[in-house]
């Protein structure tokens, strides 16, 4: 069990790396690399920010800090 899961199964999810968001052409935000660590496809919406990704075995993409802040809760 990964320390703070409080008996849930840990998350497919892993964080990679923070990127500023200037180097990315964005705005100045901070965008983190996420990778997907599971053998099987991960799926999630964010209906509040009108968001669905869906993540490939070992994939990587680039998302925002609020993202990873709704995806907590």
């Amino acid at each position: 069990m990964i320390k703070g899961s409080r008996g849930r199964s840990p998350s497919p999810l892993i964080f990679v790396k923070r990127v500023k968001g200037e180097k990315l052409n964005m705005s100045k935000k901070w965008y983190y690399k996420v990778a997907n660590r599971s053998a099987s496809s991960v799926v999630y919406r964010i209906p509040e920010l009108n968001i669905r990704r869906t993540f490939a075995p070992g994939e990587v993409k680039i998302l925002s800090y609020e993202e990873l802040q709704k995806l907590s809760y």
